[in-house]
């Protein structure tokens, strides 16, 4: 629905309760439509008045209660609190794939993917198909770097017809981290087709550089650049493909200069840790190697 709809049917509600009506149900209707609208703070204050009121409540009435605080908490970046309303719901019957993937969701953000894969194993079960849960799943195997499971996941659920800027860029790094550059790098493109981030024209040229096609690489590396400028944003991770590109190409200037771009810019941020350490010698050693 649009937008339009839970606005109105708020107007049809307020009404009601101007007429003397404020019984459980018109104020979890209340919360539901303030939570459709983002509202969140508000949203838990309607439905926690809607427990307090002391009628008899089904525990399908309570379930549903709880599973929408548990949405608003988490939707309020409260996930602690977020899951022990999920927990309630699931007390009182619900147990279906949404609070699972909600439950997921929880326990990946406070970075505990044992306890967030357990919970998505739950909503797979239930629905082998739905492609939340797929996304969701090749997410989780991913952080836990368990790239293989990753994959079959996220390509089953493209398959079932997932098409956004997100589930592409998940495969593309997933494929990235497998060394299969190929198709890395259909995936990037296909997420940049869909929205034109520069993250996306990065990992593009990574991929190219990778490829040992540096012309290409560079082509797409100076635009992604330029936008990175454009928007006030950092440009080392640019910086130090291009100048690997350019020691592909024998062109000891260019990889010099931008070596040199990135160290100062990487200084500056004060970003410097192992393995960008590692790079930036990988390069000075070819550079080296060009001078000799």
């Amino acid at each position: 629905g649009t937008l339009e709809e839970p606005e109105k049917a708020i107007n049809y509600i307020k009404k009601a309760m101007r007429l003397g009506r404020n019984d459980v149900w018109i104020n979890v209707q209340y919360g539901s439509f303030l939570a459709d609208l983002e509202k969140y703070e508000e949203a838990i204050e309607k439905f926690e008045y809607a427990l307090s009121l002391d009628e008899e409540k089904e525990e399908t009435e309570l379930a549903f209660v709880y599973g929408q605080l548990g949405w608003c908490n988490r939707h309020l970046w409260n996930f602690e609190k977020a899951l022990e309303y999920f927990m309630l719901s699931k007390e009182k019957g619900r147990n279906d794939v949404w609070v699972n993937v909600e439950m997921a969701l929880c326990y990946e953000n406070l970075e505990e993917p044992e306890k967030a894969l357990e919970c998505a194993l739950i909503a797979y079960e239930l629905d082998k198909d739905d492609v939340h849960v797929l996304s969701e799943l090749g997410v989780i195997y991913s952080c836990m770097e368990k790239y293989e499971e990753a994959l079959s996941f996220l390509l089953r659920a493209e398959e079932l017809g997932r098409d956004d800027a997100w589930i592409f860029e998940v495969t593309g790094t997933v494929l990235l981290n497998f060394d299969r550059y190929e198709e890395a790098l259909d995936y990037f493109r296909k997420a940049y087709a869909k929205d034109e981030d520069g993250w996306y024209l990065y990992s593009m040229g990574e991929c190219l550089r990778k490829l040992g096609r540096y012309e290409e690489a560079i082509e797409v590396l100076l635009e992604s650049r330029q936008l990175s400028l454009d928007e006030d944003d950092v440009v080392d991770g640019e910086d130090l493909e291009l100048a690997h590109c350019y020691l592909g190409l024998g062109d000891k200037d260019n990889a010099q200069k931008y070596l040199d771009l990135a160290r100062d810019s990487i200084d500056k941020q004060g970003t410097l840790n192992d393995d960008i350490k590692a790079e930036i010698e990988e390069i000075e050693k070819g550079i080296l190697s060009l001078n000799n």
